[in-house]
C-alpha cells in the first residue's frame, strides 16, 4: 500500500513539475539534410570563367552556406592582393566532361569528369593540399552545430585525370602503374579555447595502381566519422614526397545526419 501511495505521489509531483517521464530516447529523432547545391543562389556562385574569373580570383573572399544542412566553406588561403581558388577551396562548378584528353588542363580547373552532376546541374570542385608549405586543405564546417556527414558522392576532374593518365607534357609525367592517390578525409572537432581536435581520419581512393578507381559519380561514405566541426580534404599519393599531381576532386549529394528533438 505504501509502494503504491508513493508511486502516485511520484507520479504527480512530474506532472506538477513538467518532468517528462519518457525514455531519453524517445524525445530526439535522427533527420538527414542533403545538401544538392541547386537553386538560383548556387547558380550564382558558379564563375563565368574556370580560370582567373572574377567569382575565384579577387579581392573578395570566396564563401557558401547550406543553411538546411548548417554546411559551409570559405576559401582561406590569400595570394597578394586577393583571395585565389589556386589556393584552395570549394567552388561551384556546372562545367562538365568526360573528354578529358581535350578539356584536362588547368584552364578547365572546374571540369568535373563525368556526364552531369550527380543531381541535378551543379557540384562542388574542391582543391588544395597539406604540404611542407602549410596547410592548404579545402574544407567542410558546420556554422551552427555539431554534425555527421554520413556520405558523398565523389568525381574526378578532367584535370586532374589527364594529367594521371597522359602526364602534364610528356608521358613520363603521368602516374606510374605501381602509383596510387587518394583523399584523405580529417575530422575535426573545436574546443571551447577555439583549439582544432582531430577525432577521425578515412581514405576514398581516385586512382590505384595507375588507373581511375572509378568512373563518373561514385559514393563514399563518411559513417566512421563521429560527430564533426570541421572535415578537411587532404590529398596525397604513395610516391616520394608530396603529392605532385593536380589536387582537384569534386563533391555532390552531401548528407548530413543530425539528432534532433522531436
Amino acid at each position: 500500500m505504501k509502494k503504491t501511495i508513493f508511486t502516485i505521489c511520484m507520479a504527480i509531483f512530474a506532472l506538477m513539475s513538467g518532468v517528462s517521464c519518457a525514455p531519453e530516447s524517445d524525445k530526439y529523432e535522427v533527420k538527414r539534410y542533403l545538401c544538392n547545391f541547386e537553386g538560383a543562389y548556387w547558380d550564382a556562385l558558379v564563375d563565368s570563367e574556370q580560370y582567373m574569373g572574377p567569382l575565384l580570383y579577387s579581392a573578395i573572399p570566396y564563401s557558401w552556406y547550406d543553411a538546411a544542412s548548417d554546411l559551409a566553406s570559405d576559401s582561406t588561403s590569400s595570394e597578394y592582393d586577393g583571395v585565389y581558388y589556386w589556393g584552395n577551396g570549394t567552388a561551384l562548378s556546372n562545367y562538365f566532361s568526360t573528354d578529358y584528353a581535350s578539356n584536362g588542363t588547368f584552364m578547365e580547373q572546374l571540369t568535373i569528369c563525368a556526364e552531369g552532376a550527380h543531381s541535378g546541374k551543379n557540384a562542388i570542385v574542391c582543391t588544395g593540399y597539406y604540404t611542407g608549405w602549410g596547410d592548404f586543405r579545402p574544407s567542410l564546417y558546420f556554422k551552427s552545430k555539431r554534425s555527421f556527414i554520413e556520405s558523398v558522392w565523389v568525381a574526378n576532374t578532367t584535370y586532374s585525370r589527364n594529367v594521371a593518365e597522359n602526364g602534364y607534357r610528356m608521358a613520363d609525367d603521368k602516374l606510374a602503374e605501381d602509383k596510387s592517390i587518394w583523399i584523405e578525409a580529417e575530422g575535426f572537432v573545436v574546443d571551447e579555447n577555439g583549439a582544432e581536435i582531430s577525432v577521425a581520419k578515412t581514405k576514398f581512393y581516385l586512382y590505384k595502381n595507375g588507373k581511375p578507381a572509378f568512373e563518373g559519380w561514385t559514393k563514399w561514405y563518411l559513417t566512421s566519422m563521429p560527430k564533426v566541426d570541421i572535415i578537411k580534404f587532404n590529398v596525397l599519393w604513395d610516391g616520394e614526397g608530396d603529392n605532385p599531381f593536380p589536387a582537384y576532386f569534386a563533391l555532390d549529394d552531401i548528407t548530413v545526419v543530425r539528432q534532433e528533438l522531436k
